[in-house]
């Protein structure tokens, strides 16, 4: 897909999970290494959120199937191995939701957002653009 302001771009745009970025027209992803940089702050600073620990060992796991599988010169993971790790993702983040609900405030805000627990807005990134593009118009 080429995108709309570089047209001779036609290549992936691999980038954090800035909103900046989606103005592009071209296929997304993002990088492990800023997810695995907030998944860390997460499970240093709030213990009480184990998810983030889960979800670090399985992209770690995720990167050196990859691997292995590129060492075999494979064009692309085997249908069994994707499926595996997508499963496994779904449960730690159906895990992650459950344990990190919108909180309701007490108080309306006077204007603009209500600011949200960093864990509850990283949960809401990892399912909205689970398949790596920028999430979809509601």
């Amino acid at each position: 897909m080429r995108s709309a302001c570089c047209p001779q771009f036609v290549g992936v745009l691999v980038h954090d999970h800035g909103s900046a970025y989606e103005r592009y027209q071209c296929l997304h992803t993002f990088c492990n290494a800023h997810r695995l940089r907030e998944l860390i702050a997460i499970a240093e600073r709030f213990p009480s959120q184990p998810w983030a620990t889960d979800m670090i060992m399985l992209l770690c796991q995720a990167n050196a199937v990859v691997g292995e599988d590129q060492d075999q010169d494979l064009e692309t993971l085997p249908a069994s191995n994707g499926e595996h790790l997508r499963t496994r993702y779904d449960t730690i983040l159906s895990k992650a939701k459950a344990s990190n609900l919108l909180p309701v405030p007490a108080v309306p805000a006077p204007r603009g957002r209500v600011k949200q627990f960093p864990a509850y807005n990283l949960i809401r990134r990892l399912h909205e653009r689970r398949n790596g593009g920028p999430a979809l118009p509601h």
